[in-house]
This record gives structure tokens, C-alpha cells and sequence, in this order.
């Protein structure tokens, strides 16, 4: 099953949730779906905790908290203040 049919599948069986029970429901589905799919990948070995911890620690390698601002103060600029240019009329 290539990767646009599997899609196609869990996009037909979602709807089809939906439609039967509920958006809740379907959403629900989804989320226990996700669950599992992801302790089936940490029982394979195709999902490692340890380095998903890591990136989470070193703040996502570049993501929230991990960019070049990341050790700056709010208030601190990046650069010297730049003037505001006169408007032409």
C-alpha cells in the first residue's frame, strides 16, 4: 500500500466516522490511531525517545527557544536601532 492510498483510506474512514458518530467521535479515532501508530513505531524501534528528548532539551534544533535570540533579553535588540527615513511628497 504506497502512502496516498493509506492516506486515502484513513480519509474515508474518518469521514465515514464522522458521518456515523460524530465529529467527536472521528476525532477521537484519529487520536487513538496516532497513539498507537506511535507506540508501534517506539516497539519497532523506528521512533528513539532518547533522541526525541534530546531535541526537545536543545529547544527542537532551531524551533521555540532553540534560534540565534534564544539567549537574549526581550527587551534587547538585534542590531543597532535603525532612524526612520523621511517620506517623500
Amino acid at each position: 500500500m504506497t502512502t496516498r492510498q493509506f492516506f486515502a483510506l484513513v480519509g474515508f474512514l474518518f469521514v465515514a466516522v464522522w458521518v456515523g458518530a460524530g465529529f467527536g467521535a472521528a476525532l477521537l479515532c484519529l487520536v487513538g490511531a496516532a497513539l498507537f501508530a506511535g507506540v508501534s513505531a517506539i516497539v519497532e524501534g523506528e521512533l528513539d525517545l532518547g533522541e526525541l528528548q534530546d531535541r526537545l532539551q536543545r529547544g527542537g534544533g532551531g524551533r521555540v527557544g532553540g534560534g540565534p535570540s534564544a539567549g537574549r533579553s526581550a527587551g534587547a535588540s538585534a542590531g543597532p536601532a535603525r532612524t526612520a527615513s523621511p517620506r517623500v511628497r
